[in-house]
């Protein structure tokens, strides 16, 4: 499950909500092409390789949420 409180954004494991506003279905391979910027999430809901059950509004809210950055980030900087 993911959530987003006070604008952070968390996960748990293993917690499944009753009635979720949107549950993505997608497998990692798909996942990886968009976050190295080969594809984007429209191209992967256009080809089927992405599904959403419930509201996509909600989904695409929470995309909007999240902050671009690079890949190869420094996590400690001197």
């Amino acid at each position: 499950m993911l959530s987003v409180n006070n604008g952070v954004l968390n996960y748990t494991k293993g917690k499944l909500v009753d009635a979720p506003d949107a549950t993505l279905t997608a497998s990692r391979a798909v996942l990886g092409e968009i976050v190295q910027g080969e594809a984007t999430w429209k191209d992967k809901f256009a080809a089927k390789e992405a599904l959403v059950e419930g509201r996509m509004e909600k989904l695409l809210e929470l995309l909007s949420l999240l902050d671009p950055f690079d890949l190869w980030f420094n996590i400690v900087t001197p």
